[in-house]
C-alpha cells in the first residue's frame, strides 16, 4: 500500500513530543534496512530508566503507554528490555518466537521500544526480565539485528536463520565473513557496547560571535577578538559539563565585491575545554591562510561535544594522566599542521594474512571498542605468537624473489633479492597461513624464517598456488 513517506515523518515527530509524558528523552529510529520490517518503517525508543516509579512500576507505565497510542488510533508493538537493540528486536520479531524471561524478578530495565503502524488494531507488548535480553534474542530470527541487507542474504545463503546460530559462530570468524556490522549490532543488542539513543530534541548548540565595530585586518585585534569569543563558548561548555572534540572558526571578511567566509575546522584527539590550547590550534590554522579582507566577525561553533570528564589531579608530575594529555595536545598540533591524513595511528584487525592484520586510520577519528566475548562463544584454537615471530619490518606489497630449493615443496637454499644472492645457514618453518573460501581470491602461504650467513634474518613465503616466492619482511 503506497504511503506519504513526508507525511508519516511529520506524524512521527508530533508523535515523539507527544510521548514525552513517559520519558524525557524519547528518540526515532530510522531503520530501513533489509528484513520483513517494510522499507521506511520507524520506530519510537523511549527511555524509561527512573521513571517506573512515577506510573506505579514498569509494567503499568508500558501499559499506559500503549494504551494511549491505542486510543490515538495507532495498532502498538512494544517490548521493554535492557538494550535498544533488544526492544527493538523483540517489539518487531518477538511475537512469533517463545522469549524466556525470568518470572517474579522485579529489577530495573532501561529501555522500550515502540512499533508504530498507521492503522487501528490490537495492543501487544513484551517484557524482558532484566539481564535476560539475551536468551530473548536467541530464538529470534538474524533479521531483528537490524542489518544490512547484504549481510541478510549472506548469512541467508550459508543457512544461517536464527541469532542462536550466528551466536554459535567464532567472534574471529563473523567479521571475516560478514564485515564489522554483524558483530557491532550482536554487541549492541547484547548490551556489551553501548548504543546512543539520540533523542528527538536537538541538543544546545555551542557557538558565539563577536562583530567588529569597524573591519580590521590587525593582527592584535583579530587575535583579542577571537581568543574572547573562544573563551565564551568553552565558559558555556564547562556550564553544561561539556568538552569540545570538534570546533568550527569563522572569519567574515568584507571584499569590495561583498562579503566572503574563510572557515577553519579543529578536529582534537580527546575532549578539551582549554581556551589556550584551542587558539593556539586555531592559530596555527590561521597563519597558513591569507585572510582576504578586513574582517567584520568571528564566528565559533563546536558541532560535536562530549560528556566532560573530571579527573583529580596527579600528585607528581610525569604520571601516565599528563603524559596522555600531552600526547593529545602535541597530536592536535601536528593536524593542525599537516592535516587530517598526515597523522595516523595503526588499528589492529582480526585477520590472519600478514599485511591485512594493521591498518592506519586517522589519529582523531579512530575510537577503539572493548574486546567483548559471548559465554558460549567457540574458542579458536591456535597457538600463540611468541617474540621473534614476526619481522619488525614488513611490506606492504610482497615482494619476488628467486629461490633455490632442496626439493619443489622444500625450504629454500639460497634466494636473491635487489641485493644480490644469500645463503641459508638456518631456517624455522614452515607456517601455513590460509583465508577462508568466503574472501573471495584465496590465500595460501607457507612462511619460512631464514637466517643467512651474514647473520641477517628474513621471513619469506612460497604461494602453494603456483610455488613463487616472495619476500615478506626483515627481522633486523
Amino acid at each position: 500500500m503506497a504511503h506519504d513517506v513526508v507525511a508519516d515523518q511529520e506524524t512521527l515527530q508530533q508523535l515523539a513530543v507527544w510521548c514525552e509524558q513517559f520519558s524525557p528523552l524519547v528518540g526515532v529510529s530510522e531503520f530501513s534496512g533489509g528484513g520483513q520490517e517494510p522499507a521506511g518503517d520507524a520506530s519510537l525508543l523511549l527511555d524509561v530508566t527512573g521513571v517506573r516509579s512515577w506510573f506505579g512500576g514498569e509494567e503499568n507505565l508500558v501499559r499506559q503507554a500503549v494504551a494511549a497510542l491505542h486510543q490515538r488510533g495507532y495498532c502498538v508493538q512494544a517490548a521493554l528490555a535492557d538494550t535498544i537493540g533488544a526492544a527493538w528486536a523483540v517489539a518487531h520479531f518477538g511475537w512469533s518466537a517463545p522469549v524466556e524471561t525470568s518470572a517474579g524478578e522485579d529489577k530495573a530495565r532501561e529501555r522500550f521500544s515502540v512499533a508504530v503502524n498507521a492503522s487501528p488494531g490490537a495492543v501487544k507488548f513484551r517484557m524482558i526480565a532484566s539481564g535476560e535480553h539475551l536468551p530473548a534474542l536467541r530464538p529470534l530470527p538474524v533479521a531483528a539485528l537490524r542489518l544490512e541487507e547484504s549481510a541478510l542474504e549472506l548469512l541467508q545463503q550459508l543457512g544461517i536463520q536464527r541469532i542462536h546460530t550466528l551466536l554459535s559462530l567464532p567472534r574471529a570468524s563473523l567479521s571475516a565473513r560478514f564485515g564489522q556490522g554483524v558483530l557491532r549490532r550482536l554487541d549492541q543488542a547484547a548490551g556489551t557496547v553501548e548504543e546512543v539513543l539520540v533523542t528527538q530534541r536537538p541538543p544546545p548548540e555551542f557557538s558565539a560571535r563577536r562583530s567588529l565595530e569597524y573591519p580590521t585586518a590587525l593582527g592584535q585585534v583579530l587575535e583579542v577578538a577571537a581568543q574572547q569569543v573562544l573563551a565564551q563558548v568553552t565558559q558555556d561548555l564547562v556550564a553544561q559539563n561539556r568538552a569540545a572534540l570538534q570546533f568550527d572558526v569563522h572569519f567574515d571578511c568584507v571584499l569590495p565585491s561583498g562579503c566572503t567566509t574563510v572557515r577553519f575546522r579543529v578536529d582534537l584527539f580527546r575532549p578539551v575545554t582549554d581556551v589556550e590550547h584551542l587558539w593556539h590550534l586555531v592559530r596555527l590554522q590561521w597563519e597558513k591562510t591569507k585572510l582576504p579582507g578586513p574582517v567584520r566577525e568571528i564566528r565559533v561553533r563546536i558541532p560535536w561535544v562530549v560528556a566532560r570528564t573530571q579527573q583529580q589531579q596527579e600528585l607528581f608530575a610525569g604520571s601516565d594522566g599528563t603524559q596522555e594529555r600531552a600526547l593529545a595536545r602535541f597530536v592536535d598540533r601536528l593536524r593542525s599542521r599537516l592535516g587530517c591524513a598526515g597523522v595516523l595511528q595503526p588499528l589492529l584487525q582480526p585477520d590472519v594474512q600478514p599485511e591485512c592484520a594493521c591498518q592506519f586510520v586517522p589519529a582523531a577519528v579512530h575510537r577503539s571498542l572493548p574486546a567483548v566475548h559471548y559465554r558460549d562463544e567457540v574458542p579458536v584454537m591456535r597457538e600463540p605468537l611468541m617474540a621473534g615471530d614476526r619481522p619488525l619490518r614488513i611490506w606492504d606489497v610482497p615482494r619476488p624473489v628467486q629461490v633455490l630449493a632442496g626439493s619443489p615443496a622444500g625450504p629454500p637454499v639460497r634466494f636473491r633479492d635487489q641485493h644480490g644472492w644469500h645463503e641459508v645457514r638456518h631456517f624455522w618453518g614452515p607456517e601455513r597461513i590460509e583465508t577462508g573460501w568466503w574472501r573471495g581470491h584465496t590465500v595460501r602461504r607457507d612462511y619460512y624464517r631464514v637466517e643467512c650467513a651474514t647473520g641477517q634474518r628474513f621471513w619469506l613465503f612460497r604461494q602453494l598456488t603456483d610455488g613463487q616466492w616472495f619476500l615478506h619482511g626483515v627481522f633486523a
